[in-house]
């Protein structure tokens, strides 16, 4: 039988969209190395882009946090799917002969698009959950959110290995935004 935490309705249609959100940030970093190194630019650029979309990432989550206290969590996690979507098609669809900066640049934009579905599952159980079932709830998805980390490379670089980096990074933005879509309605 399921833990009494995650009868409560909605608990568990929210956990697993939300585990499933995480997947690629565990492997974004990884995938943005693989799809810059793919046109045969250096390492030392590749790690730089990688370092710029984490920068946005970390620029993004206060910024996110306030656009949902103003414009509700619905609304932000749609648009930041959509920009998603078009960020990582933008940073796929880049030619081996575009300058180096368009690379960090885009890059950049693919960690400042990121949906901040982290943020708002916790948001959302807590209106829907007493304190103890909260706790409950939030424990096991600290857990779990281990696993998503751990298979997020595995599945992302498996998929860039089989049908390139690019179209992995392409793939992954749809996907990452279909999910963000489910969550958010």
């Amino acid at each position: 039988a399921a833990p009494a935490s995650t009868r409560v309705p909605g608990v568990r249609r929210t956990l697993v969209l939300a585990l499933m959100a995480r997947i690629p940030i565990g492997a974004l970093s990884l995938l943005i190395i693989l799809a810059v190194r793919e046109t045969g630019r250096s390492y030392a650029l590749a790690g730089v882009a990688s370092g710029c979309c984490a920068l946005g990432m970390a620029i993004s989550a206060p910024l996110m946090g306030r656009l949902m206290d103003r414009l509700g969590q619905t609304t932000i996690l749609l648009a930041s799917a959509a920009a998603t979507t078009v960020t990582f098609a933008g940073f796929a669809a880049l030619p081996a002969t575009a300058p180096d900066w368009a690379c960090v640049a885009v890059a950049g934009l693919c960690g400042l698009a990121l949906p901040p579905v982290s943020a708002s599952v916790r948001v959302i159980w807590r209106s829907m959950l007493d304190s103890v079932t909260f706790n409950r709830v939030v424990t096991l998805d600290a857990s779990l959110q281990e696993i998503s980390f751990m298979i997020g490379p595995l599945v992302l670089v498996t998929l860039a290995t089989q049908i390139g980096a690019a179209e992995a990074l392409a793939v992954t933005g749809v996907v990452w935004a279909a999910i963000t879509i489910a969550f958010g309605l």
